[in-house]
């Protein structure tokens, strides 16, 4: 969104943007953009055009939309609590005391991610975040080494390290560095994953069954988790309210299992 809205707002709207996400809300910039009617009726006629595309329409489509969206006025910024169901915390912390890896696969920002594992125990008090962020590629090997010296613990007193990994880094690895990547984040009490497309998710998923013995369970919410779900040993599937009938009749065709609370 940064290279959507003017300048003059940019460094604002993100700083709140920033603030809000450190308190674990949901953020959305809200921005507009004012046309003549001359400039509406030729955008118009182009999205008219790509839109009649039989290949590669919706990049296209995108595309010509992405021309409308720039330097764009900046209206305001909503942040949303996604309260927590009950016993989440609590069930967390008991699988994590069985010996069950957890791991958050989310598209939220490296900030609301921190806080929401700090909110359901996904990380204690006692452990640290190693973050790997916007990495270079030459930089991803020497850090995954890193990291899984750091949770190589040598006296008592040494923190463990959380991994907090984000998408654009997630790219890399995925494609260059897979079983580098699983050999030092199960090193890890757990694993956050933000800013992660669908794909990436089923992706992950996918690289930790080649690459470990481990069987996987995958617990999702939305149709975004569907490829993750039906990637795993165990696929479940939270009914959520945002979500039709239709949908939940396409999924059960594929699922090993479902968990469809009343």
């Amino acid at each position: 969104m940064k290279t959507k809205i003017s300048q003059k707002d940019a460094v604002r709207v993100l700083e709140e943007c920033e603030n809000l996400a450190r308190e674990g809300l949901r953020t959305l910039i809200i921005a507009q953009k004012i046309l003549t009617l001359n400039e509406y009726k030729e955008w118009e006629k182009e999205f008219k055009k790509v839109s009649l595309c039989i290949e590669n329409r919706e990049e296209k489509e995108r595309e010509v939309i992405d021309k409308l969206e720039v330097n764009m006025d900046a209206l305001g910024v909503t942040g949303v609590e996604d309260k927590l169901q009950e016993n989440v915390a609590d069930t967390i912390e008991s699988l994590r005391d069985a010996g069950i890896k957890v791991w958050i696969l989310t598209g939220d920002k490296v900030e609301t991610a921190e806080c929401i594992a700090i909110s359901t125990k996904l990380k204690s008090r006692e452990e640290d975040y190693f973050e790997m962020i916007n990495l270079p590629k030459d930089q991803i090997l020497g850090k995954l080494d890193e990291f899984a010296k750091a949770n190589t613990k040598i006296m008592p007193s040494d923190r463990s390290k959380v991994l907090v990994i984000d998408g654009s880094t997630l790219n890399i690895v995925l494609s260059e560095f897979r079983k580098e990547f699983i050999e030092s984040a199960c090193l890890a009490p757990s694993v956050v994953c933000c800013r992660v497309a669908p794909t990436q998710k089923a992706q992950i998923v996918e690289a930790l069954k080649e690459f470990t013995d481990k069987r996987i369970c995958s617990i999702g919410d939305g149709g975004n988790d569907v490829g993750m779900i039906q990637s795993a040993h165990i696929g479940m599937e939270l009914k959520a309210k945002k979500e039709s009938k239709l949908h939940w009749l396409q999924i059960f065709q594929y699922q090993d299992l479902i968990l469809y609370p009343d």
